[in-house]
């Protein structure tokens, strides 16, 4: 087997190994899952789990930091759109919101799989927020120069109004709230956001 197909074949097999960690941990939660289950789920033994991973732990924190990754990719190709500033905050908002309602809300281990992701990801949900928080604070420095906000009037600087915005969406992330009903306030916040910096949230 080649080098290149042998990479393959083993990114596949962690990828398999981590969507069957995302099902079995929203549906039977992290304490009930076993690495026996994660091997079962995706279709390998226990032995090859071991190979990608060293424990349960080192599985979730793959799986939070895969999670993380994507929404952020797609939050930056957002961002980076022509379309209203407004409009991309909302998308932007709520693509970041998915890594909570992917894992989080539906789950009936939601509680749960929100305390393990701080004892065990806490670098990884740091780095994702200095990252968003970046992006945002980006996004309307340049909608600032635009003229598409007024930030003077406001009298807020670009890294606060993304600070505020991340500490709406965590907000949201602690209500408790459906994925749909979490999009919903997540899609108001961004609207009085603009508002609030002197945009229009049409």
């Amino acid at each position: 087997m080649s080098s290149v197909a042998a990479r393959t074949r083993k990114e596949a097999t962690r990828g398999a190994i981590l969507t069957a960690a995302l099902q079995r941990f929203t549906h039977y939660g992290y304490r009930r899952t076993s690495m026996d289950d994660l091997a079962g789920a995706a279709g390998i033994s226990r032995a090859a789990v071991y190979l990608h991973f060293k424990n349960k732990e080192d599985v979730f924190r793959a799986l939070s930091e895969e999670l993380q990754n994507a929404h952020l990719e797609r939050a930056e190709e957002i961002a980076g759109e022509q379309a209203p500033i407004a409009d991309r905050l909302r998308r932007v908002l709520r693509e970041k919101l998915g890594v909570y309602t992917d894992i989080v809300a539906g789950s009936p281990h939601g509680a749960e799989l929100l305390d393990e992701n701080s004892r065990v990801c806490g670098d990884i949900s740091l780095a994702a927020h200095r990252r968003f928080v970046r992006l945002i604070a980006g996004m309307v420095a340049e909608a600032d120069a635009a003229g598409d906000l007024t930030l003077h009037r406001a009298g807020v600087k670009p890294a606060i109004a993304a600070e505020l915005a991340y500490d709406w969406l965590r907000g949201v992330e602690c209500a408790g709230l459906s994925a749909a009903a979490s999009q919903r306030r997540m899609d108001q916040a961004a609207r009085l956001l603009v508002i609030g910096l002197g945009g229009t949230a049409e």
